[in-house]
């Protein structure tokens, strides 16, 4: 087994391994290939050339205390259906985690598919970052303002700046809705049972009383992060996936 560093061109054996293993179609992964794949450190771990397991590394940035730390979001972490319970995915994180520390990256943050994995993670010296309490309103609310991706980011930094807290590209929240409405904002998607806010400040606080995970409140566990160096947070706001 070969654990390697990729330069992202060549594709197509990554879509379909994305496929096969997430069971998504084509047109679901089109804006993560097309958009985010050509920016991400790529590894993965191939045997007799075949592709199996790959972790994606999106490089960000990470402000705190007036300072800013390179970081990256670890995205599409995936093994082989044939090959799972075998450590695989635990390698390639090592391996990856070595690359990343070398090139000068302050730490990691993911978010895992479910509750399930935080165990997994935790393992790895990973531990919660942040939290999450999702808020659903009535589809239709009229009383939300629309607003740009590079004015949800400024009006973010502005009121995050006591926390720590990632600088995501603009190109990513673009993807989705985002709003503000009664003094809150937030990114957010119309469903048929209704309205659901996702990555919400809630109550925008004040510069001087910063919130630790989300603004409305803690509920369930979110991101996870390992540190890399001293400087990097232990706890923050983390907002690129908006799951």
């Amino acid at each position: 087994m070969e654990f390697l560093k990729s330069a992202p061109q060549d594709k197509a054996p990554f879509e379909r391994f994305w496929m096969e293993n997430f069971g998504e179609t084509a047109e679901e992964i089109l804006p993560f290939f097309r958009d985010t794949f050509p920016r991400c450190r790529v590894y993965r771990a191939v045997e007799d050339g075949n592709l199996c397991a790959t972790l994606y590394a999106l490089p960000q940035e990470m402000k705190v205390a007036g300072k800013t730390l390179p970081m990256v979001y670890i995205y599409g972490v995936a093994t082989d259906k044939t090959l799972r319970g075998q450590g695989l995915a635990t390698r390639l994180f090592a391996f990856a985690e070595e690359d990343l520390k070398h090139e000068g990256f302050g730490g990691a943050v993911l978010v895992p598919a479910g509750e399930h994995l935080f165990p997994f993670y935790e393992k790895l010296g990973y531990s919660v970052f942040c939290y999450r309490k999702p808020v659903e309103l009535p589809a239709g609310n009229t009383e939300i303002a629309s607003i740009s991706a590079d004015v949800y980011l400024r009006q973010r930094e502005e009121y995050l700046v006591a926390t720590a807290h990632n600088v995501p590209p603009v190109h990513v929240v673009e993807y989705h809705h985002l709003g503000v409405w009664d003094g809150g904002m937030g990114a957010w998607e119309e469903t048929a049972e209704g309205a659901v806010y996702r990555e919400i400040l809630g109550k925008l606080p004040r510069p001087e009383s910063p919130c630790k995970g989300l603004a409305v409140g803690n509920d369930k566990p979110y991101a996870v992060a390992k540190a890399f160096c001293q400087d990097f947070p232990r706890e923050g706001y983390f907002s690129f996936a908006m799951e």
